[in-house]
């Protein structure tokens, strides 16, 4: 997995919000993203400290997980799917203070 590098960040792309960005980091860390997606991620992710510590934790995390399985099998997706509306949940409520 590429990590992210603000020097790619084409400036004609939209930038994300926070919310958008925390919603869409599955979809980054799984490569699923448009690359008109990838552009708004990347160029919010260079101006958010918060955003760019959620998104290492998270693909930390990942990787982490993935080395401890041994095999690069995934979660089932109904579990992947639980554990990202959690942390969504959860970014939501540390935004609302």
């Amino acid at each position: 997995m590429t990590m992210f590098n603000p020097k790619t960040i084409r400036p004609e792309v939209r930038v994300a919000g926070c919310l958008e960005v925390v919603e869409q980091i599955g979809g980054y860390l799984r490569l699923e993203l448009s690359e008109e997606e990838v552009g708004s991620f990347h160029r919010h992710l260079s101006g958010c400290e918060r955003c760019s510590r959620r998104v290492a934790f998270e693909q930390t995390l990942l990787e982490t997980v993935r080395a401890a399985c041994r095999t690069g099998d995934k979660a089932p997706y109904a579990l992947r799917e639980r554990i990202h509306l959690l942390l969504n949940e959860e970014d939501r409520r540390q935004a609302k203070g």
